[in-house]
């Protein structure tokens, strides 16, 4: 079998470990995913497939799970949404200060 370009083959324990700290942890999962040196959607893979696989998961403590995910994904949005709108008012304030500057 030949390997795709730039596939990388993981543990079950480096798989498990890394599923322990995003779930433990407060910070969004790309930030953990990119500080291990994880694609975001195999990190988001990982976590989704131990949150189902887990034996004999009551339904309330896998939707806490499901619920953390979604609160997690929801944190990174509305930093990215809070980035992307103090820089668009940047560029508002700059086009207005160049075309007062043509006057």
């Amino acid at each position: 079998m030949s390997k795709k370009k730039g596939y990388q083959k993981y543990t079950s324990e480096f798989k498990e470990e890394a599923v322990k700290i995003a779930l433990s942890s407060d910070q969004p999962y790309s930030v953990t995913a990119k500080e291990l040196g994880i694609n975001l959607g195999t990190f988001y893979k990982w976590t989704s497939d131990a949150i189902n696989n887990q034996t004999n998961p009551s339904n309330q403590n896998k939707k806490n799970m499901n619920n953390k995910l979604l609160e997690l994904e929801i944190r990174e949005l509305k930093k990215k949404l809070k980035k992307t709108e103090m820089e668009r008012d940047i560029l508002k304030k700059a086009a207005a200060y160049f075309a007062n500057q043509d006057m």
